[in-house]
């Protein structure tokens, strides 16, 4: 019987660290910097997108998704970060351009969790969102997500619905769990061959 094939695997990492209404986030380059290299290192293509338009940010994750329908199999991860705020009850990831109060120069996050989970059906997929209120976004598509999502879609989110990410706080202790994870699984199959051999 032939070996199934490895996934591709891919990554879209994308955030805003400078803005031209409100102040800079620093730790986010840093953190796009971290997560490449984390993941590039399992093997991961990546793209990385810096102080997108929000224009850009969709136009460029729609090609990205697009890509990645097209491998079988596939496994992807999407990390955002960046401002984010409550308006009206939805949550939005604010990019460079923003204007105070407006939702044209903003991303609906809740939104785009339905286009990933309807445009990658059936790949698997995890969503990282490294940003404040971003628990509202799982809420506010939870209804309708099952249309759309399969067992191996995952979300992620660093604060939950009503609470404000810390700045720089997550990349650096999430990589630190996964390699811990990862030495630890590494040492047990170790200890498995050994026995076996």
């Amino acid at each position: 019987m032939a070996t199934p094939p490895e996934p591709a695997r891919f990554l879209f990492a994308a955030g805003t660290a400078n803005y031209e209404t409100l102040p800079a986030l620093p730790s986010v380059q840093d953190d796009l910097t971290l997560v490449t290299s984390f993941f590039h290192g399992l093997g991961y293509q990546s793209q990385v997108i810096r102080d997108p338009t929000t224009s850009r940010l969709m136009e460029s994750l729609q090609a990205w998704a697009d890509s990645v329908r097209r491998e079988t199999p596939a496994t992807g991860i999407v990390y955002l970060t960046g401002y984010s705020d409550v308006q009206d009850r939805a949550p939005y990831l604010f990019s460079a351009e923003r204007i105070e109060s407006s939702a044209r120069t903003s991303l609906r996050v809740d939104a785009l969790l339905l286009f990933l989970a309807e445009h990658l059906n059936g790949v698997q997929i995890l969503i990282i969102l490294d940003t404040s209120f971003a628990g509202r976004a799982v809420f506010n598509s939870g209804a309708d997500l099952p249309r759309y999502s399969h067992p191996d879609f995952w979300i992620l989110t660093t604060a939950d619905a009503t609470e404000q990410a810390q700045d720089g706080a997550f990349v650096s202790a999430f990589v630190e769990a996964a390699q811990n994870a990862i030495r630890s699984e590494e040492r047990r199959v170790g200890k498995e061959c050994r026995s076996r051999w």
